[in-house]
Parts: structure tokens; sequence; C-alpha cells
């Protein structure tokens, strides 16, 4: 999944290069007839995303195909991926400091407080406060 930030607008000819460029980096040395991938464009949460499915065969011979095996040095090269399309587009970086959060929140609260959002019960700036508020109106 690629996602943006929520104040960013991605145009189809940015999407499109961008798709384009994943693909080279993710298919590395493959020609388009020997991978396939499905995109999606999605929203959630006011982010932009694209999501991917690509089977992990590779076409012309069915042997497999793993386009993000474990290892660091993977996880380096779609990380160089990602600082390369956010300094090309001028998009955010999850990694700049200034975007960092003062305090840790549990992922299970967060995901309580996005349920919340979706459901159109308001939601507090303080995921806390948000549970709290949703829980109370469950019971």
């Amino acid at each position: 999944m690629l996602s943006f930030a929520p104040n960013e607008k991605i145009t189809p000819k940015q999407e499109n290069a961008i798709i384009e460029r994943f693909e080279q980096m993710a298919f590395a040395g493959l020609y388009a007839d020997q991978y396939n991938i499905l995109w999606v464009r999605y929203t959630h949460a006011g982010h932009h995303e694209l999501h991917f499915v690509t089977p992990r065969v590779e076409l012309s011979t069915g042997n497999s195909l793993n386009i993000k095996p474990p290892g660091e040095r993977t996880q380096q090269h779609f990380d160089d991926f990602r600082s390369e399309i956010n300094a090309r587009y001028g998009l955010s970086d999850p990694d700049d400091p200034d975007r960092m959060r003062n305090i840790a929140i549990p992922d299970h609260e967060l995901k309580i407080t996005a349920e919340s959002l979706r459901r159109s019960l308001s939601a507090s700036d303080n995921p806390r406060t948000a549970i709290r508020n949703t829980h109370s109106k469950s019971h």
C-alpha cells in the first residue's frame, strides 16, 4: 500500500507516474508480461491510498516471485523508493521529526478512534476521550 498525507492532492498523472515507478522498482529486471499487479485507489480517514495485490509467481516460468523478501536490505530498497517519490513530488516524509507525535498511542486505541470516525460518531483530538465517548454510547 502507498499512503499519502491527508492534505496531499495526488493528480491522476502523478498517480500513474508513481505506480509506474513502483513497478519498475518492485519488478526490476522483469518485463511487464512476466508479472501481474492489481491497483486499487482508496480513500481512508482522509488519506489517498494506492493498494496493490500481486501474485507471488513469475508468469513466464511459474517460479516463485517475492517482491519484498524479508530483510533489512529489502526494507531499505522500499524506504529509498518512498524517499525518492516524496522528494520528487514534494510529499510529506513520514520520518520527518516535525511529524512525530509527542506521545505514543497504542494501535488498538487508534483503531477504536478510526471506527468512531467511520460510524460518524464524534471523534476528539484525544483518542482516549473518543474511546470513552464511544464506549459510553454503546452501553
